[in-house]
């Protein structure tokens, strides 16, 4: 079964903020590089700059999630850079968060709004999270067996949870 994990408004805004921004640095980029007339520090600085920008928005791009699905006893999380599997095994309990024990986030290493919200977070209720979320609300709390807390952000958070429980019952 899938289930869809659309953009919330504030990621959608940051998403087209930076990259009309990115755009508007790379074609002022251009034409310094184009004033300068054959200055190698200049070119060399204003390419380094547009790589930049460019391995910020491919990076965040790549780790966005598009969604999530089911297929027989796994989870599958879709990312733009490839899947990741979670076996029925491998999940030892889902649950949905409501927003008081999502206040107080702070991300340790990962993107905040950027194609989605990736990577490292943390806050005093659940501790260290990885996410694979596009939204700031929906939220949903997958525990790994090796202790871990992931936070999805399905549009469906009711219908995902049943989705899950029923995967990870003994004797399904």
């Amino acid at each position: 079964m899938e289930f869809t994990a659309s953009l919330d408004s504030s990621a959608k805004v940051t998403t087209t903020f930076v990259c009309v921004l990115f755009l508007g640095i790379a074609i002022w980029n251009v034409r310094s590089m184009m004033r300068a007339k054959g200055d190698s520090w200049n070119t060399i600085i204003r390419v380094f700059i547009f790589a930049v920008l460019i391995l910020s928005v491919v990076v965040s791009y790549r780790y966005g999630t598009t969604g999530y699905e089911t297929k027989g006893k796994t989870l599958v999380i879709k990312k733009h850079n490839g899947p990741l599997t979670l076996n029925y095994l491998q999940i030892s309990d889902v649950r949905k968060v409501g927003a008081a024990e999502m206040t107080d986030i702070s991300r340790t290493f990962g993107v905040g709004g950027l194609f989605g919200y990736s990577g490292r977070y943390h806050n005093t209720t659940i501790g260290d999270m990885t996410f694979y979320a596009t939204q700031q609300q929906n939220w949903v709390l997958l525990h790994t067996d090796k202790n871990e807390a992931i936070i999805l952000t399905p549009d469906n958070p009711d219908k995902f949870v049943i989705e899950i429980k029923s995967i990870i019952t003994p004797n399904n």
